[in-house]
């Protein structure tokens, strides 16, 4: 992935890392990833035991928070294995390009987008009227044409959009900006008359 390279140098360096399967892989919504350096300790803050138990080594109630839970790990190894590690580098750099093509056209008409795109997410507000993005956020939601939700980053009132799924397409993103432009109008217009 050399255009998300940069943003991984250190990541060797890390004590532990945590990442949300749901959002890249399309699985369940508690198929999140720890990685740790220290087995132990990891394996210690996850245990339960019961008397009746088998002893194993591991024991798998040792290995995840809850020990009835499903297994999450079957689903997400099950897409990581179809993805392939070429499959999973695409979609990625997918996610990324298309999350950056967003932030481009919502500044290309007169939004705010503060932040680098670092992967697939893309807090948008408008400088002078941020108060005006709860209200494109509420329009757009009701118009059916698309859902993102209200969000704040350092202070500023805006909208956060998502870029997690595989079968995005340009045209997608470019319906997306003008719905997003068709709100705004329509919540400019509707300020204008009350």
């Amino acid at each position: 992935m050399p255009d998300l390279a940069d943003a991984l140098t250190g990541l060797e360096k890390a004590d532990s890392w945590v990442v949300d399967a749901h959002k890249t892989l399309n699985a369940p919504y508690d198929s999140g990833l720890a990685l740790c350096r220290h087995p132990e300790e990891m394996r210690a803050s996850m245990a339960i035991g019961a008397a009746y138990l088998p002893p194993t080594d591991p024991s798998p109630a040792d290995l995840t928070p809850e020990f009835s839970r499903a297994a999450r790990g079957a689903e997400t190894y099950a897409a990581l294995l179809s993805l392939g590690r070429e499959g999973l580098n695409d979609m990625i750099l997918g996610f990324h390009n298309k999350a950056t093509r967003l932030a481009d056209a919502l500044r290309n008409e007169g939004f705010t987008v503060p932040h680098l795109v670092h992967f697939n997410q893309v807090f948008v507000t408008l400088p002078d009227s941020p108060e005006l993005c709860a209200a494109i956020t509420a329009e757009d939601q009701a118009s059916g044409e698309a859902w993102f939700g209200a969000a704040a980053w350092q202070g500023h009132s805006g909208f956060r959009l998502s870029v997690s799924n595989w079968a995005t397409t340009d045209t997608d993103i470019d319906r997306l900006v003008a719905a997003i432009v068709k709100a705004r109008k329509a919540v400019l217009t509707s300020k204008a008359v009350a």
